[in-house]
């Protein structure tokens, strides 16, 4: 895939591979040292199964379970063992 800049994606709905729609992307953080991207901070939808929010109200998953962006931004929230796939710390 080529490049994506973060503010093209922010405002997409953010859906699982299984087809839940988490809610829409606000923000993504990267690491200031390496540049690597870090998490996708995104305002949740009415529902969330299996996902919690932060202080903030807001989700936050991992980039790394990014999968692809089409219409919505794809992630696989099984892809990683980290706790805060599921927005918990």
């Amino acid at each position: 895939m080529g490049e994506i800049l973060g503010s093209s994606i922010a405002g997409y709905s953010v859906m699982t591979v299984d087809g839940e729609e988490i809610g829409t992307l606000v923000n993504v953080t990267m690491d200031s040292t390496t540049g690597d991207l870090r998490q996708f901070v995104i305002d949740p939808a009415d529902r969330t199964p299996g996902f919690g929010t932060n202080d903030d109200g807001h989700v936050v998953i991992p980039a790394r379970t990014f999968r692809s962006r089409g219409d919505y931004v794809l992630v696989d929230p099984n892809g990683t063992d980290d706790a805060t796939a599921r927005g918990r710390d």
